[in-house]
């Protein structure tokens, strides 16, 4: 795997951590109600804790960007295992 791209596996799931902390734990639900946003967190499952709109969609990202980056990083992996018959650039 290229150097920038490790960097970049890396920058992402460090940026992910971050937003977890942000937040406040880990996302469970999510709702918009009359234009306001608000996030269930596991840890408290009873109240909805409302949110600026920036952190709503900040979620979204985060949890897609990271799904992505893991399915790239496997697929790359088995390339690399099946045609290659090793992890080496």
């Amino acid at each position: 795997m290229s150097r920038n791209l490790a960097i970049g596996y890396w920058l992402l799931f460090g940026a992910s951590i971050v937003l977890h902390l942000w937040i406040g734990g880990v996302v469970v639900e999510t709702k918009n109600e009359a234009g306001q946003n608000y996030l269930l967190l596991r840890e408290d499952r009873t109240n909805w804790i409302p949110v600026t709109p920036a952190t709503y969609w900040a979620h979204f990202v985060a949890k897609y960007t990271m799904l992505a980056a893991c399915l790239s990083a496997a697929v790359w992996a088995a390339w690399r295992w099946l045609w290659h018959d090793d992890f080496k650039n």
